[in-house]
């Protein structure tokens, strides 16, 4: 009897010794648990906040091609591709064109048709490139197609640079051509020019060696008729250019002279 009291005590004592370990060993659980569980709450709320924060931006409104609202449309495309943290230059210059549309003759989607083959080819090549440095120049490329000219200089730097790119109908180069061209004080004669040398090579000499080309009556106030075609054009106004392109597109032949009536 003696010998189980004295077991049964030694027992108990062992268990007294263990319990502060045991209290320990929980209370440090609990706290870790709390820490998580406090954690947890804190990114709950930042995460909360942020989405709460987080106002909807619309997406810019579509670019006619009007001179007045350059600069402000470019600053709504930047502002929203920065809240939308949209950093790839690819991916900002093909956002732009997608808002780029519409316009006088269908200006504005001309153009950012055009830009968009011209950055399709880019991205086809071996390695592939981006054809602008930066958003800056992009931008800046934007600027000089719809922005007011300072100067006629500028004007008719860009008519004696501009050239037809790959894949670009005659008359998709053309308004292109003749949204420099109004502006150049460039002549009849001199725009014709100018036109010819920007056209691509094949179609140049196509044009150049077609026999035989139609004759041109530009008649003042009353439109442009031309003759030795199958059917008489007569043109909405009175600009060669205008004439010019249409033949190329419509007939796929040159003019072989020009002839004023006062």
């Amino acid at each position: 009897m003696d010998t189980l009291v004295e077991v049964l005590t030694t027992l108990a004592n062992n268990i007294s010794a263990l319990l502060p370990v045991w209290t320990q060993q929980a209370e440090t659980n609990k706290e870790i648990a709390k820490a998580v569980k406090e954690q947890s709450t804190a990114t709950a709320q930042i995460l909360a906040k942020a989405s709460g924060s987080k106002v909807k931006i619309e997406t810019p409104a579509n670019y006619d091609g009007s001179t007045e609202h350059v600069t402000a449309f470019i600053q709504e495309v930047e502002v929203y591709l920065a809240y939308n943290n949209v950093t790839d230059l690819e991916q900002q210059i093909y956002f732009t064109l997608s808002k780029i549309r519409g316009g006088t003759g269908n200006r504005a989607t001309v153009w950012s048709d055009n830009i968009r083959a011209n950055m399709l080819a880019h991205a086809s090549r071996v390695p592939a490139t981006v054809p602008y440095a930066d958003w800056k120049a992009f931008t800046e490329t934007f600027a000089r197609q719809f922005g007011l000219f300072t100067s006629t200089e500028d004007a008719i730097e860009k008519i004696s640079t501009i050239e037809m790119t790959s894949g670009q109908s005659c008359e998709e180069y053309s308004r292109l051509f003749q949204a420099y061209a109004d502006r150049s004080g460039f002549n009849a004669v001199a725009q014709l020019k100018e036109y010819k040398r920007g056209l691509t090579r094949p179609l140049r000499e196509k044009l150049m060696t077609t026999w035989p080309a139609p004759s041109i009556i530009l008649v003042p106030g009353l439109g442009t008729h031309v003759r030795n075609l199958p059917g008489t054009y007569v043109a909405s106004r009175d600009l060669l250019i205008t004439i010019y392109s249409n033949i190329t597109t419509i007939f796929g032949i040159g003019i072989r002279h020009v002839r004023r009536v006062a």
